[in-house]
């Protein structure tokens, strides 16, 4: 699977640019985290993508074909964040709505669409929440059941906006380390909005930051998120550390104060 943006742009007013000329490339088995201030315009970038909204200019094309949006495509799964659910779904019939893309109109989740739901669950690590209303659930777990969900189209890319968000960090490090195993085990590709320049830098390999009046900063992860592209992009002193020291191979961001 290849998805390209080619030249892409938007904007909700004439004086106020968010995309501009935004080319990315994403091949398969590959992980992309899109950085930016608060409001800078990474959920319209994926609205952009999906279809929701409609590109200024530019386009989008998946397997080199020119799409309108990638949303109604099957190999494509969206993952919201995850927020209270007052109806009375259990995780197996929430799993379950993932199948739609594969079955009729008006058809109803066959033996063999329950069983891939529980292979999904049992690979989020959530097979013993089957039977539990997502209503009585906390927002890690909630959160596993809407990826599995996802999981459950059998998708060759799964699109997740901020799904770390508003989780402790034990959730924010199983739901990372998850997707990081769907990307490398399973060949799917993952786009994730984040807010974490810490976790692009863990598990992405590609890395877009968005800036103001549409400019933005795209490449290999390793290369893009420097301590200089940090302090332009959000304006904050930072430092990268490398722990191999501590016997860890990663790196990490250490941020400054003021007088440093």
């Amino acid at each position: 699977m290849r998805l390209q943006v080619v030249k892409g742009s938007f904007s909700y007013s004439k004086d106020k640019k968010i995309l501009e000329d935004l080319n990315l490339t994403l091949d398969k088995g590959k992980f992309l985290c899109i950085l930016g201030q608060n409001g800078i315009g990474k959920t319209t970038f994926l609205n952009c993508l999906t279809g929701i909204l409609k590109w200024d200019s530019g386009y989008v094309s998946l397997n080199g074909k020119r799409v309108d949006g990638i949303s109604k495509e099957k190999e494509v799964a969206y993952v919201p964040q995850a927020r209270g659910v007052d109806f009375p779904f259990t995780a197996l019939d929430m799993v379950a709505m993932g199948r739609t893309k594969h079955m009729g109109f008006f058809a109803t989740p066959t033996r063999r669409d329950r069983l891939i739901s529980l292979e999904c669950l049992e690979m989020m690590g959530i097979l013993d929440l089957a039977d539990r209303k997502c209503s009585q659930m906390s927002g890690g777990q909630l959160q596993m059941v809407y990826i599995a969900r996802a999981l459950a189209s059998n998708p060759r890319l799964i699109i997740l906006d901020e799904p770390e968000a508003h989780l402790d960090f034990k959730n924010q490090a199983l739901i990372l380390n998850r997707l990081k195993d769907l990307v490398e085990e399973k060949g799917i590709s993952c786009i994730m909005n984040t807010h974490h320049p810490q976790h692009a830098l863990k598990i992405s390999d590609y890395t877009l930051i968005l800036g103001e009046n549409g400019m933005y900063h795209y490449g290999e992860t390793m290369d893009t998120l420097t301590e200089e592209n940090i302090n332009q992009y959000f304006r904050v002193a930072t430092r990268i550390v490398d722990l191999k020291n501590l016997g860890i191979d990663e790196k990490a961001f250490v941020m400054l104060s003021k007088n440093e």
